[in-house]
């Protein structure tokens, strides 16, 4: 497990980052020195000091430096949000996906786990062949039966997502184009809440770099608010800050979620189910933690 906990002398030196639950903590400077300020808006969301500095706005006022992630929902689903049966997926003569069948209700987090090319990748683009929301040409399904449950509308973070992302706009504009009827205070704001400050708003999609584009990503998912949430491999490109707040965002989600990551600490915090992939893939009712006790027992 992350340990956020941090002393205050180490937070003061500029060699740890706090963590506060919505309440504004305030470090003294030494000799007319600036102090360290951590403060947040919401439950869970960092600021943080790096190389003994602070980083300041033009007033003087520390901003975050650290992304805040929070997933919402436009409405729920139904109680059953995924039901599939005999599910099949074949890539030349290599039988990738046999036979899986599973349900999912609403509000379970399922992690994808096993070593790479085990099917994992592919179990998620045959389920969302017929996916309510996702507009993707790289998924399909052989064989099986894939239903998504009543008002499902599905969020998908795909492991090469950088693809998704229109050439030839700008991170702004490209937002937008995912809900013209927002205001552009609200593109501008979640922009922000992913450190896309200022001009950088008119940062040219065809320069971001991997981390900026899963950043831009992340904007697209809480523009849309789908109820319904699947991520392959959403930490490649992030920094420890970015890891820990997507992880609280998991956690708090209220939705459904599938999540392909080798991330053993997300896993820990996010999953309620472990779909585990070797010969077959295992499917276990339960956290991590009871997960890992019961393959050491057997």
């Amino acid at each position: 497990m992350r340990q956020w906990t941090a002393d205050w002398k180490a937070i003061r030196e500029g060699k740890a980052v706090g963590r506060v639950e919505g309440i504004r903590v305030a470090i003294p400077g030494d000799r007319g020195k600036p102090g360290i300020v951590l403060a947040e808006s919401q439950p869970g969301e960092f600021a943080e000091k790096r190389g003994g500095t602070a980083a300041n706005n033009r007033s003087g006022a520390v901003q975050h430096c650290t992304p805040f992630i929070r997933f919402e929902m436009k409405r729920p689903s139904g109680r059953t949000a995924l039901e599939f049966k005999n599910v099949n997926k074949s890539y030349d003569d290599l039988h990738v996906i046999k036979n899986f069948s599973a349900s999912l209700q609403r509000g379970e987090k399922v992690a994808l786990m096993g070593r790479n090319a085990m099917g994992k990748t592919t179990l998620l683009k045959a389920l969302l062949a017929n996916a309510p929301g996702v507009d993707d040409p790289d998924v399909g399904i052989d064989s099986g039966t894939v239903t998504w449950g009543h008002e499902v509308q599905v969020g998908y973070f795909a492991q090469d997502h950088r693809g998704s992302i229109r050439n030839g706009t700008t991170v702004e504009e490209w937002l937008h184009e995912w809900d013209p009827q927002a205001a552009k205070e609200e593109i501008r704001g979640l922009l922000g809440q992913m450190l896309f400050r200022g001009e950088e708003g008119t940062k040219p999609t065809d320069a971001l770099s991997g981390g900026e584009a899963a950043r831009l990503m992340f904007c697209k998912l809480m523009l849309q608010k789908p109820n319904f949430l699947v991520f392959d491999e959403p930490s490649n490109h992030l920094d420890l800050e970015a890891i820990s707040a997507l992880s609280t965002a998991l956690q708090k989600f209220e939705g459904t979620v599938l999540l392909v990551t080798h991330d053993e600490d997300m896993v820990s915090e996010v999953a309620t189910r472990i779909w585990h992939f070797e010969k077959t893939i295992s499917d276990f009712v339960g956290s991590y933690e009871e997960y890992t006790a019961g393959a050491t027992s057997r």
